[in-house]
């Protein structure tokens, strides 16, 4: 039987599943699980089962990637500006360039950042809190429902096979 070659994105999928499932109650990091997969999808591409990636997934990866780091960066920032107090000294060229998110996707840097800017982050944080507690709402809610039953066989995957928990149509 020929096996099909694989595009990276599957290979990643695939490995990432199979190495956080084989971990079973122990759990694992996410550092973990994502350089094991990598490791192996390395290797699945050097014996040719799997493509190499994709150039421009590489690159918009590594964008997102930035993405996040200066979001982190300008909420640091903003706090640093407010209180006057820094773990670290940030030249102001440094600030200048930072990436701000202002809602609905939209980006800018710190040097261009109005009063009215400022007001618009503030409404889009509070609407994320406000989604995020309706998430949790939610959350509890199903996790109780199904918590009794999971207690009563061991596991999630216990509970399915015994056809304990009610299944989504397919």
């Amino acid at each position: 039987m020929t096996r099909r070659k694989i595009t990276a994105t599957e290979a990643i999928a695939q490995e990432y599943h199979r190495i956080i499932d084989d971990s079973e109650n122990e759990g694992i990091t996410r550092h973990d699980a994502v350089t094991l997969a990598t490791e192996q999808v390395l290797n699945l591409i050097d014996a040719g089962w799997s493509f190499a990636p994709d150039p421009a997934d590489a690159i918009r990866l590594a964008a997102q990637k930035f993405d996040e780091a200066q979001k982190r960066t300008a909420d640091a920032i903003l706090s640093a500006l407010a209180s006057g107090e820094s773990s670290t000294v940030v030249p102001p060229a440094e600030i200048n360039r930072t990436v701000v998110t202002l809602g609905g996707g939209k980006r800018k840097t710190w040097r261009h950042v109005t009063r009215a800017d400022i007001d618009l982050m503030t409404q889009e944080r509070a609407l994320n809190v406000r989604r995020q507690q309706q998430a949790i709402k939610m959350w509890k809610q199903n996790a109780e429902n199904i918590a009794p039953i999971v207690e009563q066989y061991g596991t999630v995957g216990d509970a399915l096979d015994a056809s304990a928990l009610p299944l989504i149509p397919a």
